[in-house]
């Protein structure tokens, strides 16, 4: 079911650059009398596109519903399109769609309730009212939309009793508290979240709330379901799955399964309830699993590992089938006892861009190696493909060769369609294992933990505007943690590989691009020689924080642009004076600022600014710096 959590999703795009591909957001199901399933699904990408699907898939037909578009005023983004859509019915004889969808213009601050009845449109339009969340029940015809006023940052309630043709504004005191949640069963039943994160409940329709569980980890985004024998009551929170075993009500909840502390309060996860057998459920946590209760969760066992990361766009069990289907960034998957199964999927194009592969690629790499401020040393690295060859698994590799100071191995690799890079031992033709995922979003939940090395990568952010070789690329940060070492490196569109940090407990190291030969085309000095590091910081550079992660002091460097400003390969790439307002600043995972580090006109050179986080909780949070057109930012972890 779709949720606030989307309006945290555009908050966080607008500042940092979530992604670079469309993900599925919005994503709910609904199985009609033929028990063929439905999904709703949006195609989301911060600044492009939010359009809204419907996908048939009994016939694999999908159709386009509500179009989704951006409008950007200054620095700020602004989204004309569904936030939130639920199916209310398909009649299988005309075949004919009733779905209710919130649609804003936040641009000109238009907000609409729109409810499609096969044939016939209904609006229900505000200029003041930014609908949040849909509430269906078991009665067919009540629908519940919350509301915050954006004039005073007040909640309330629409209520419609015949099937969203026109609605009523509800009675809602407490217009502090956020809902989340109304029992399909009994909607005089509804939970909300007040100002100090704690749970409260209400059986008189929203007139009175009292507090029933008080550990401060509720969120708006937190998930609520009601199970089939209604007294029971499931719940997903920061920190825990909790149920009730009696309808909710104070002293009731018992932590059932807890979530691991890698996300640090970040939550995106999911419940569905069997509407036929009480007491079973599925949910997703945050290490990409899906669990399945059929006790009250009394036990969960594993019921699925998720492909794509830890970032779920929803799960939706249909009925009858007994199917989970699951939205997982850019795929669908649709999951039984027996199989899981690919659906549907959206080719991650501009991803995919920053590992060009294609016999005769070539990557030359010059820096230099710190040891702990006593001395330094030239380092460089070569990477080359040198063939692609066919295995017995019939999938085709790529053989790369990898020489010098490299923190990558040589060996046979191959992406696919979907954004991952396999590594494959000829040796042993079951030994392929994923090595990176291009698609990796900026958040603390999308991690990708490679078994076979022990090894957990993280994208620590998204370049837009980075120039190399007098072109303008987008480039993507990725860190590489196995301790004791860290590294990072940045993969830039339609280059590769461009840029390495090696860091241990004694020293660091930098590589950076200085030529390439990427499908026959060469950028920059194809000879591999010595560079030395101060040459090649000519242009913008924010570098990762150090040490990471820190207790409670870490320093941050960053180069400010000389003048002009030089592609990788150190020619003029465009005009600029250098230099000029610099802006560093740290945002917590919600996006908020807790930090200005630097704030004032800075000539072109290097700098470095210690951030102390004394009085800030334990948790990940994001540095950013903005100069002229560039921007970029990294993540760091606090660990008291």
């Amino acid at each position: 079911m779709s949720k606030i959590i989307f309006l945290f999703v555009l908050v966080y795009a607008s500042i940092f650059g979530l992604n670079n591909d469309k993900n599925y957001y919005q994503f709910s199901g609904y199985e009609d009398n033929n028990q063929n399933v439905h999904l709703f699904y949006s195609k989301f990408l911060a600044g492009s596109s939010n359009d809204l699907y419907h996908l048939n898939v009994s016939t694999n037909k999908e159709i386009l519903i509500q179009s989704g578009t951006w409008v950007e005023f200054g620095d700020d983004l602004f989204l004309k399109g569904s936030t939130n859509s639920r199916i209310l019915n398909y009649n299988t004889t005309i075949n004919k769609l009733s779905y209710v969808l919130l649609y804003e213009d936040e641009y000109n601050s238009l907000y609409e309730i729109r409810t499609q009845i096969e044939d016939s449109t209904f609006q229900y339009q505000s200029d003041s009212f930014s609908f949040k969340n849909i509430f269906l029940t078991i009665n067919k015809d009540t629908i519940y939309v919350s509301y915050q006023n954006n004039n005073d940052d007040s909640y309330g309630i629409v209520k419609s009793i015949d099937i969203g043709r026109s609605w009523k504004i509800q009675s809602f005191p407490n217009s502090n508290i956020i809902p989340i949640a109304i029992s399909p069963y009994n909607s005089n039943v509804m939970f909300g979240i007040n100002n100090d994160n704690n749970l409260l409940k209400s059986d008189d329709a929203g007139k009175t709330f009292n507090i029933v569980e008080n550990e401060n980890v509720w969120q708006s985004y937190s998930e609520i379901r009601f199970d089939k024998e209604n007294r029971f009551i499931y719940a997903l929170n920061s920190q825990a799955l909790l149920v009730s075993d009696n309808f909710g009500d104070v002293s009731s909840w018992q932590t059932k399964f807890e979530l691991s502390e890698v996300t640090y309060g970040n939550m995106l996860w999911y419940i569905e309830v069997d509407k036929h057998n009480s007491g079973t459920f599925y949910f997703g946590d945050d290490n990409k699993n899906i669990w399945l209760s059929n006790d009250y969760g009394e036990n969960c066992t594993l019921f699925a590992k998720t492909p794509k990361g830890k970032f779920f766009g929803g799960i939706y069990l249909s009925p009858y089938k007994n199917e989970l289907y699951v939205a997982n960034k850019n795929l669908i998957n649709v999951i039984s006892s027996s199989e899981n199964k690919l659906l549907r999927g959206i080719k991650p194009i501009r991803s995919l861009s920053l590992f060009p592969v294609s016999p005769g690629n070539k990557w030359l790499f010059a820096g230099m190696k710190h040891w702990d401020g006593i001395y330094s040393q030239p380092i460089n690295g070569r990477i080359e493909i040198i063939k692609d060859t066919t295995f017995q698994n019939n999938k085709v590799y790529f053989q790369f060769d990898r020489v010098g100071d490299l923190p990558f191995e040589s060996g046979y690799e191959r992406v696919d369609s979907l954004g991952f890079i396999y590594k494959y031992d000829a040796t042993f033709p079951d030994s392929e294992y994923v090595i990176e995922d291009l698609t990796l979003l900026q958040l603390a939940i999308d991690t990708l933990h490679i078994v076979n090395t022990n090894t957990q990568k993280f994208c620590n952010g998204t370049i837009s505007q980075k120039e190399f070789f007098s072109e303008v690329r987008m480039t993507k940060v990725f860190e590489a943690i196995n301790f004791p070492e860290f590294f990072d490196y940045d993969l830039s569109e339609n280059l590769g590989l461009t840029r390495i940090h090696e860091s241990w407990d004694f020293g660091y190291s930098n590589l950076y691009l200085t030529g390439a030969m990427i499908n026959g085309m060469v950028y920059g000095d194809t000879n591999l020689v010595s560079v030395n590091e101060k040459h090649l910081n000519f242009k913008f550079e924010l570098e990762q924080n150090y040490p990471n992660p820190f207790n409670p002091s870490t320093t941050i460097k960053y180069t400010v642009a000389k003048s002009p400003l030089l592609g990788g390969d150190g020619r003029p790439a465009r005009p600029t004076s250098g230099g000029g307002l610099i802006t560093l600043k740290v945002y917590d995972v919600l996006g908020r600022e807790v930090a200005t580090l630097v704030n004032k006109e800075q000539q072109p050179g290097n700098y470095e600014v210690k951030f102390n986080a004394d009085n800030l909780n334990s948790g990940v949070y994001f540095y950013h710096l903005k100069a002229d057109s560039f921007s970029q930012s990294r993540k760091m972890i606090l660990l008291k």
